[in-house]
């Protein structure tokens, strides 16, 4: 069953909802101008989306390490020698979107509220949040330049130098993000007109993240010979944590009958930060065998570093349709 099936589900199911107390609904008469009786109980069951965005981000790096390994290479220094003052190559790029690594997020919940005056509107909101996660890609390139020959007497001395392009595809495969929610709020009600009222409120609670982890592919693309793409393992995005969050929101309340309302809210909600370690994501090797002057070989290994990188305030725009329950 995908997505939009769940969501039509869902919305079926709290449609009965609406027209409990339909006995009183032949003498209703379209409602009063009071927005909310003073001292009712209402249960809102609610469902929708919860689109999100990150306020602020870190850049992220990838630096590569050349080192020379010496074999049967003729000169006056002991085989397996290493040489590590070679080019060291930084790349810069942007840390991935909250929309990169994760499709549209749906959120379900519900609301239990006490209205101490005919205007006002206190409640508890719970609430779970799940996105799928997405495959994201981003490519590097740049050029190496390796020596192929040393100095007899000095192995940090290097002539004969050979360059070869490469191209670096990298895949960045993230399991699905999971959240659960629970805030304390209020808000306002307008007089009722046509059955309608508007609202708006805050709310300020906390949000609970399962542990999220993605699996990392690279492909190797050297002087034009296309790898294959390789499986680096799993690494953790980010562990299981709880963050302070809060927010805004308005809406309107449409009356069906004495006891039930239909209720469409939009919310600009700020959550705290992903809880990280060292942003240290991976190292690998490859290594390209090149032949010296005197045709013995040199052995040159490449490893690569993935580094920083997080994401600050994370802001998301719930907008959710539900029922409200009157007792």
């Amino acid at each position: 069953m995908d997505k939009k099936s769940k969501i039509i589900g869902l919305l079926m199911l709290m449609l009965p909802f609406c027209f409990m107390g339909q006995a009183d609904a032949a003498r209703y008469s379209g409602g009063s101008c009071a927005a909310r009786n003073c001292g009712c109980i209402t249960f809102s069951p609610k469902i929708g989306v919860a689109p999100g965005q990150y306020a602020c981000t870190t850049d992220r790096y990838v630096d590569y390490c050349n080192t020379a390994v010496f074999v049967d290479d003729g000169c006056a220094v002991p085989d397996g020698a290493t040489q590590t003052e070679l080019d060291t190559l930084s790349h810069k790029f942007s840390f991935p979107k909250f929309d990169d690594k994760f499709e549209y997020p749906w959120q379900v919940g519900f609301e239990i509220e006490y209205n101490p005056t005919e205007c006002v509107g206190m409640y508890i909101d719970f609430s779970y949040t799940q996105a799928r996660g997405k495959s994201h890609r981003y490519d590097l390139s740049d050029t190496i330049a390796f020596a192929t020959t040393c100095d007899e007497d000095d192995i940090s001395e290097l002539a004969g130098i050979r360059e070869f392009e490469f191209r670096d595809e990298f895949r960045e495969e993230y399991d699905d993000l999971k959240e659960f929610q629970i805030y304390l709020g209020a808000r306002y009600y307008t007089e009722r007109c046509c059955c309608a009222s508007f609202f708006f409120g805050s709310k300020i609670g906390v949000k609970w993240r399962n542990s999220l982890d993605y699996r990392l592919k690279i492909r190797e693309t050297t002087d034009g010979e296309r790898g294959d793409l390789i499986d680096h393992g799993e690494y953790e995005y980010f562990e299981n944590h709880l963050v302070f969050s809060g927010g805004f929101h308005l809406g309107l309340d449409y009356e069906v009958s004495p006891c039930c309302s239909i209720v469409f809210q939009l919310e600009a909600v700020a959550s705290g930060c992903y809880k990280t370690h060292d942003r240290n994501t991976t190292r690998s090797f490859v290594s390209e065998n090149l032949e010296t002057e005197d045709g013995d070989t040199v052995t040159y290994i490449t490893s690569r570093k993935i580094t920083g990188g997080n994401a600050g305030t994370i802001l998301n725009f719930p907008i959710t349709i539900g029922t409200q329950i009157s007792f």
